[in-house]
């Protein structure tokens, strides 16, 4: 039976509204499939892979942790909302200034 991925299972693990509505949206990023179909396609074609992602994901002293991951990926989701609330800061005078 070949490996699947559902977005439907994916979004509703997490608890947090938030961010099943992240991840609502990043299922729909053209890229997001991409890299999915592409683990898809080689896990179903039975090749495996080991590529940057999969290096950085298993490296150094998060290596065989499931929560020291989660640790990480809970650190990440925090900073990336920092920066998108940069993003949005530094965004917001530039467009005002367009409309005038």
């Amino acid at each position: 039976e070949p490996i699947t991925f559902c977005e439907e299972a994916f979004v509703s693990h997490y608890r947090s509204g938030a961010m099943r509505q992240f991840l609502q949206n990043a299922t729909q990023l053209q890229l997001f499939k991409q890299f999915i179909d592409g683990r898809l396609d080689l896990l179903n074609s039975g090749e495996g892979f080991s590529d940057v992602f999969e290096e950085e994901i298993s490296m150094g002293e998060y290596a065989g942790s499931d929560k020291l991951y989660h640790q990480w990926l809970s650190t990440v989701r925090k900073g990336s909302g920092a920066i998108l609330n940069t993003v949005k800061t530094k965004a917001n005078p530039a467009m005002k200034t367009v409309y005038k």
